[in-house]
């Protein structure tokens, strides 16, 4: 289940970049996206559960840190907002 180390490492390196956004919410979007290509990632053949697979931990990274990053877009304040 390197998947989940590699949702972790993606919020965790989001973290280092200041917003107002909750931790849980990120880690809770991240983790899933990660476990949901992982199974992807299995399903093509990049590895298994108890396999550690440097394809599988690329796709569930990288697909981390893009939700992460959408999770960040999302809660930015609109332009009709005042601050």
């Amino acid at each position: 289940m390197s998947w989940v180390a590699a949702a972790v490492l993606a919020v965790g390196l989001a973290r280092l970049l200041p917003r107002k956004v909750g931790l849980w919410v990120e880690l809770a979007v991240a983790i899933v996206v990660a476990v949901v290509l992982g199974l992807v990632a299995t399903g093509l053949d990049f590895g298994g559960w108890g396999v550690f697979d440097p394809r599988a931990f690329a796709l569930a990274f990288f697909g981390s840190v893009s939700s992460t990053a959408l999770v960040r877009i999302v809660q930015l304040p609109g332009p009709l907002s005042k601050r």
